[in-house]
């Protein structure tokens, strides 16, 4: 679609790992609103990891799991490389 970074085009599956999910599809299209319209807009939402670990399961060098998400913990990084400009509000 030309709207995704060429470098998120193709991504490996990693045949070792053992687990996954098997969701169902949840971006198809209703016949009736195929025929209504021509527009739609996908959104997909990705569950993130939504809780701190007790700071008693850590050891002291990973005790800032306890404190800061590991999205805060990434866009630190990302800023600390020069891969963004601004840290996002966002968590």
């Amino acid at each position: 679609s030309g709207l995704r970074p060429a470098h998120r085009l193709s991504r490996d599956v990693d045949l070792n790992v053992r687990v996954g999910w098997l969701l169902p599809d949840l971006v198809s299209v209703p016949k009736e609103m195929l025929q209504a319209s021509s527009v739609f807009l996908g959104i997909e939402i990705k569950p993130k990891c939504g809780f701190l670990p007790d700071r008693r399961l850590l050891s002291a060098a990973t005790a800032i799991k306890a404190e800061k998400s590991r999205y805060q913990m990434m866009q630190h990084e990302k800023l600390r490389i020069g891969k963004i400009s601004s840290i996002s509000k966002f968590d």
